[in-house]
């Protein structure tokens, strides 16, 4: 079997996905920022910019990696990506009040979801997309 080589950048992403399930979402923020720092691979840029975004979007705050959403999920370089930026502009959208992109970036998670035998993504994004549509969910 090949070894796993952990770089430092995704050492300090993971880092900093553990400061986000602690709910330290500003100190992630900053390590998220240094993990962005320490790495040229672009996939690896993506990956940060979807988690960083998707903490900003739990603080109701916006910014460029927020931005950078529907351009990655256009983009479709790669399927875990893709869903999970399709996830953060649901949760955005749904949180905004703007139930129609909502359940739009849903539709889209689900596919990939589907299309990927992931039943527990597609699950997450299949209860999203019904509490959007729910007129209380939205505000």
């Amino acid at each position: 079997m090949p070894e796993m080589v952990v770089t430092r950048s995704e050492q300090l992403r993971q880092e900093a996905l553990a400061l986000v399930r602690s709910g330290d979402l500003e100190g992630a923020l900053e390590v998220y920022d240094g993990a962005m720092a320490a790495t040229d691979d672009d996939e690896l840029r993506e990956l940060i910019t979807i988690n960083k975004a998707d903490t900003l979007v739990a603080l109701e705050r916006g910014g460029p990696e927020v931005q950078a959403l529907p351009t990655i999920l256009m983009r479709r370089r790669n399927p875990r990506h893709t869903f999970t930026a399709a996830y953060a502009l649901l949760y955005k959208c749904r949180i905004s009040g703007e139930t129609k992109r909502a359940i739009f970036y849903g539709h889209i998670a689900q596919s990939i979801s589907r299309s990927r035998a992931w039943p527990f993504f597609r699950t997450s994004a299949t209860t999203s997309c019904s509490s959007a549509r729910r007129p209380t969910a939205c505000g």
